[in-house]
């Protein structure tokens, strides 16, 4: 047999994160690198990073973990969760607890999708939009990582607003960035990040608001150039995103899909 050839501490200083697109679908995608930056001599074992760090310090279990590499002679550990909310658990836990635990002294955590991992908040002003197409719609344009939940304020009365974690794609361009106003038929929402630009509701520029916007732009199929009443292009669904259907008859919103139960129900 040949012998192994395991890389020096500058080899594995180079080798950058695993990306979405080499991790395919499954392992590796949900990756972080926990890095020691102390005396390579002082190094702590594999064991200390997955028993004090991963599992005691964030409250990770053992589950929620698909593998924890570390090559012998490095001081990096590349971490792989098991799912997109485990890694958002993670990141979010460790940004409370490695300023208050030494454990995490010398420790930096470096990963591809943290600048990506928002929390984001939803607002109509028609509190009857079902969370269901809210999801439904964010997940044309992200990552959805938990079921969004109901904002309360000090009295516990629902401010109508909706939190959850998500995660933004990457495009071409860089990250994609969720629009700050959409509609569900004929709701409007808002939606609210920590740096998300602000665009244009009308034709999505960066460099002035919908005030001012002179672009002509369909809101019947979504196209610029023209107008929804001079429009002669097929509809296009607001939720779904499919075109030949408006969003009242769109087969994943849910009160189609509760009529279509019942319906089945009655001819039983």
């Amino acid at each position: 047999m040949g012998n192994t050839h395991y890389p020096n501490n500058s080899d594995a200083a180079e080798r950058p994160l695993l990306d979405e697109g080499a991790a395919g679908s499954g392992k590796g995608r949900f990756l972080v690198r926990i890095c020691f930056q102390g005396d390579e001599s002082a190094c702590p074992t594999r064991d200390f990073v997955v028993g004090a760090l991963i599992l005691r310090s964030i409250g990770m279990e053992p589950d929620d973990i698909y593998a924890v590499i570390q090559i012998p002679g490095s001081r990096e550990f590349d971490v792989s969760f098991r799912s997109a909310e485990k890694l958002a658990l993670f990141l979010r836990v460790y940004e409370e607890k490695r300023e208050l635990e030494d454990c995490w002294d010398n420790f930096v955590v470096l990963g591809r999708s943290k600048s990506s991992l928002k929390t984001l908040f939803i607002l109509f002003r028609n509190e009857t939009v079902d969370v269901e197409d809210i999801v439904t719609w964010l997940k044309r344009h992200c990552d959805v990582l938990a079921v969004p939940v109901k904002v309360t304020d000090r009295f516990g009365i629902w401010t109508g607003e909706y939190k959850c974690e998500i995660e933004l794609r990457q495009g071409e361009g860089g990250v994609c960035h969720l629009p700050g106003a959409f509609f569900l038929g004929a709701e409007r929402g808002y939606s609210w990040y920590k740096g998300q630009p602000k665009t244009c509701f009308k034709c999505g520029s960066r460099t002035h608001m919908s005030g001012t916007c002179t672009q002509d732009k369909c809101f019947r199929c979504g196209e610029e150039g023209h107008l929804s009443p001079y429009c002669r292009k097929g509809i296009v669904c607001n939720l779904c995103g499919k075109r030949g259907h408006a969003f009242a008859q769109c087969p994943k919103a849910v009160h189609n899909s509760v009529a279509g139960q019942l319906t089945g129900m009655a001819g039983h």
